[in-house]
């Protein structure tokens, strides 16, 4: 979009502007798509994005598109949208006008983690740990800024918990703006003939912090004796190699079949048609509540979970929560999950009704909407204060990590090697 076009569309409401470049599949980039189109029947919106990013390829009917790679400059009277994240990983902060605002959506729990990203004991990481003070300390005033100027805001309260465990000393203020899906067309149960065989499924990107309680779960439905059922996957990533090798000679009581990957706009109908239990996590697991499907919330962990893990129900959550990260409270003295499986087997319809009931009055688009619209009217957040505080500037341990060490090791590697799928500044943080 040119320069010109910017400014005559700029020139009438309010701007509102989600940023987030990014060409790899992700919830971030689903939900900004979402709540864009949501917005755009009162506001001038706009995706800033790769042209053959995720949101470029998929800019929705009335919003704008901003290529990162050729925007000169964004336009005035704009709040934008972000993943949580310091002023400094934004590579062209400069772009924007200096009353431009912004607003914080905090999407993952590790979002502000300060920890040293190689926790070995090499002569490198303990001198890169001396400055680790000094990246924290910027962590530290951002977040202060980002609660005084009502501008974060959490999409779960196991987001709120973990940002306050790496800054206890902060006084971070617990606001929610929870994920949402649409409204959508709910599942038809067959009430004359029950199937002989059920259809449990998973939906979701198959990484590190998801594949140990995806294996931990298939893993106690092979002690499931009084139902029938298969088992299908569908999601990629690049864990999935690992979990199928860990169940390829194993003599399982079940079928598990992988899908890799099923494009959004189709995602609705295969689980209309082919799940009767949903075990997820974030936007999945609203993807199966919302059309009236028993879903099963799961918790992640980086690590192989052991013991008898506690599984519950979407509707038994509480502030939002989309998933938690596994701890010793996340476990039973005693296995849940058959209780759960016979409360299924004895009325799957009134499991889905409630796991709808708590996506309506939770995480459906009209509730997010509400609550983003009075928190754009509040937020008090501008380029001008940012740069004031110089809050974009990098502290000198992402200099000498991100800048310098990155930058030399990449010089070691094959060229087609390093595939640069954001727009962030700084690849090795979290996103």
């Amino acid at each position: 979009m040119n320069l010109k076009k910017l400014k005559l569309i700029a020139a009438s409401k309010l701007n509102i502007i989600f940023y987030f470049p990014y060409k790899g599949t992700g919830g971030v980039s689903v939900l900004f798509l979402k709540t864009a189109k949501e917005l755009s029947t009162k506001y001038n919106v706009f995706l800033v994005d790769f042209k053959d990013g995720y949101m470029g390829t998929r800019v929705p009917m009335d919003v704008n598109f901003i290529d990162i790679d050729t925007v000169k400059v964004y336009p005035s009277n704009s709040i934008v949208i972000l993943q949580s994240l310091p002023f400094w990983r934004i590579n062209d902060f400069d772009k924007f006008s200096p009353e431009t605002k912004f607003l914080f959506w905090n999407l993952h729990p590790k979002n502000f983690e300060y920890k040293l990203l190689d926790k070995g004991k090499s002569l490198l990481s303990k001198f890169l740990s001396l400055f680790l003070k000094f990246y924290k300390s910027k962590f530290e005033k951002c977040l202060i800024y980002f609660t005084e100027t009502d501008s974060l805001f959490f999409m779960d309260n196991e987001n709120y918990r973990s940002t306050k465990s790496f800054y206890p000393n902060i006084d971070i203020q617990e606001k929610y703006l929870p994920c949402f899906t649409n409204e959508v067309s709910k599942k038809i149960y067959n009430t004359l003939a029950e199937p002989c065989i059920l259809n449990f499924c998973w939906i979701g990107r198959i990484v590190d912090f998801k594949v140990h309680i995806l294996i931990h779960t298939l893993e106690r439905l092979n002690t499931i004796t009084n139902l029938s059922f298969d088992f299908t996957i569908i999601g990629d990533g690049d864990k999935l190699e690992f979990i199928k090798r860990h169940f390829e000679k194993r003599n399982l009581k079940y079928k598990i079949t992988f899908i890799n990957e099923i494009p959004i706009e189709e995602v609705g109908e295969y689980l209309n048609k082919n799940c009767d239990l949903l075990f997820a996590m974030g936007l999945s697991a609203l993807e199966g509540a919302s059309r009236h499907i028993p879903t099963i919330l799961l918790d992640y962990s980086y690590f192989p979970i052991n013991g008898s893990y506690k599984f519950k129900y979407l509707f038994e959550q509480e502030k939002y929560n989309l998933t938690s990260e596994i701890n010793k409270e996340s476990f039973d003295e005693f296995s849940s999950l058959e209780t759960k499986l016979n409360n299924f087997k004895e009325d799957k319809y009134s499991i889905g009704q409630l796991c709808y009931d708590y996506w309506l009055n939770n995480h459906s688009s009209n509730i997010t909407i509400e609550k983003l619209e009075t928190a754009i009217i509040n937020t008090r957040s501008n380029k001008k204060d940012i740069e004031k505080l110089q809050l974009n500037r990098p502290d000198i341990f992402s200099i000498l990590y991100y800048d310098i060490i990155t930058f030399i090791y990449s010089l070691f590697r094959k060229k087609g090697q390093i595939i640069q799928l954001h727009g962030f500044r700084y690849p090795k943080s979290n996103i």
